[in-house]
């Protein structure tokens, strides 16, 4: 497959919900866990209500079941040993077209930069969807107080003239403003992005602009 030159101009795209859908990976890691305390919790459904309406992270729906601190501790380790594992990565489903990712990679450079703690999950997971081969360079970074997409976004600005990131968060795009690089938000992510973003119903949409 033809690969594209350093003078492509280079797309920068987030992962978890971008390309690919977690909520259901998400909801049924705080399932399992309840279901250790025989505990029954909302449906899916009305998991991403709550999460939608109040703005909630997964603590905040989780805590509606919890009874103590020690219990609000157990939930947080559980979900972090938890939430890249194989058991609830299977949960996850591509977003992406394939077909028309593999048609823009012709093009342009393909950048993926997204957040989670296991890289090599990450990658396993990237291989499983058939995605890796279309992208030049590929960074999973830790979650951190300080969004660690600015600094490679400025880092990728010394390199190419021309970026482009796309993701589903304003972190995604706080990250990009930082930068100064530019920025398209697509809505596959839980919560609406500000409303002075350029906005896609989802990422094909936003690849089929650039054919």
């Amino acid at each position: 497959m033809k690969k594209p030159s350093l003078m492509n101009p280079m797309i920068v795209l987030d992962f978890d919900d971008t390309l690919i859908d977690t909520k259901q990976r998400q909801y049924q890691v705080i399932k399992s866990f309840f279901n250790s305390y025989q505990i029954e919790i909302s449906d899916f459904e009305n998991y991403l209500k709550y999460r939608i309406l109040s703005k909630a992270s997964n603590t905040d729906f989780a805590s509606q079941y919890l009874n103590n601190e020690i219990q609000l501790v157990e939930y947080k380790n559980y979900f972090k040993a938890k939430i890249e594992s194989d058991e609830f990565l299977k949960y996850d489903q591509p977003i992406v077209n394939i077909e028309l990712l593999k048609k823009i990679s012709l093009n342009y450079r393909l950048v993926l930069l997204s957040l989670r703690t296991y890289y090599d999950q990450g990658v396993k997971q990237l291989n499983q969807f058939g995605l890796k081969e279309y992208f030049s360079e590929i960074y999973f970074l830790k979650h951190h107080e300080i969004n660690p997409k600015t600094d490679i976004l400025n880092n990728l600005k010394l390199k190419y003239s021309s970026i482009t990131f796309i993701g589903d968060t304003s972190s995604d795009y706080e990250a990009a403003n930082k930068s100064e690089v530019d920025f398209y938000g697509v809505n596959t992510g839980l919560f609406s992005l500000p409303n002075n973003i350029n906005t896609f119903e989802d990422i094909n949409q936003y690849l089929i602009t650039k054919l």
